[in-house]
């Protein structure tokens, strides 16, 4: 995403109760619901090999040692921006 877009990516713990913003990508296969379940992960939106999810900063470093999971880097988005990304999908 940085490459393509010139987006600042950064994956940082946030101080609000530890909850933050994830971008969730995995192979084709991967039971992405149910990783997510699994660590208690919420779905804030999907597509069908990624998710957008609030977890804690610790949930989403463990998915990255995940086999399958492509990326799991937090974003910074507000919920104005989250409801125009809903709109055009």
């Amino acid at each position: 995403m940085q490459r393509r877009f010139g987006a600042k990516v950064m994956a940082t713990q946030s101080a609000a109760a530890g909850i933050q913003l994830f971008l969730i990508r995995v192979n084709e296969g991967v039971r992405l619901a149910s990783l997510l379940a699994a660590l208690g992960g919420k779905t804030v939106m999907a597509g069908p090999n990624w998710v957008l999810a609030e977890m804690a900063f610790s949930q989403a470093m463990a998915l990255r040692a995940t086999r399958g999971v492509i990326i799991a880097g937090g974003v910074s988005m507000d919920s104005e921006r989250i409801s125009q990304l809903r709109k055009m999908l």
